[in-house]
């Protein structure tokens, strides 16, 4: 079966996809489980907020506002970008291009929900962490589900 997997009659568009789906998922499930694992936390009461301090609390808002809102376009220009490397390219280059710019752009979303999330825990306050969360969350699945694969 792994022989069948460099088979060049498996880099297909279609198949390009599935493994990109697949893996963007992960990265989405990931920030998915850490947000219940917060959640859970929080309501049991086995996480303390560490940090009733207003000066730090209103730090991490501005920092994870700021950090989830320029990850925005920069997620959108690195897949273009990359995006854009593979176009015109054989097809084995082409699916290289559009597998990397899709995680890369998962990614980039994936670091600020993260962060974001991060400075929940720390602060004890979900303004403005969980909507800017959401918003990041639902960008990256919203991605993931109009994504289409490159024509042949």
């Amino acid at each position: 079966v792994p022989a069948r997997m460099i088979e060049p009659s498996n880099h297909t568009p279609r198949n390009a996809l599935r493994g990109n789906q697949l893996v963007c998922i992960a990265l989405l499930l990931g920030q998915f489980v850490f947000a219940i694992v917060i959640v859970v936390a929080q309501q049991t009461g086995a996480w303390e907020s560490s940090s009733s301090d207003p000066e730090v609390t209103h730090m991490l808002a501005i920092i994870g506002t700021a950090v989830g809102v320029a990850s925005i376009p920069t997620a959108y220009t690195i897949r273009k970008v990359l995006w854009q490397r593979g176009a015109g390219e054989e097809t084995t280059k082409l699916l290289q291009a559009f597998f990397i710019g899709n995680i890369a752009f998962q990614a980039v979303l994936e670091g600020a929900s993260l962060l974001n999330l991060t400075f929940w825990l720390i602060s004890g306050t979900m303004l403005p962490h969980v909507p800017v969360f959401a918003v990041l969350f639902t960008i990256g699945v919203t991605a993931l589900l109009r994504t289409r694969a490159p024509a042949d």
